[in-house]
């Protein structure tokens, strides 16, 4: 997996399309393009 944000967005749809959900706390390690897609994709 690249380390992009399409390819983090792209990962997160997945998870959430395979019941990812109530998500409460997420921790990264400052990449600019990784909470932006999480935020996005998991909220």
């Amino acid at each position: 997996m690249k380390e992009d944000k399409a390819s983090w967005v792209s990962f997160f749809q997945w998870l959430k399309s395979r019941g990812l959900d109530g998500v409460k706390l997420v921790v990264d390690d400052k990449l600019p393009w990784y909470a932006g897609s999480c935020g996005r994709s998991v909220s």
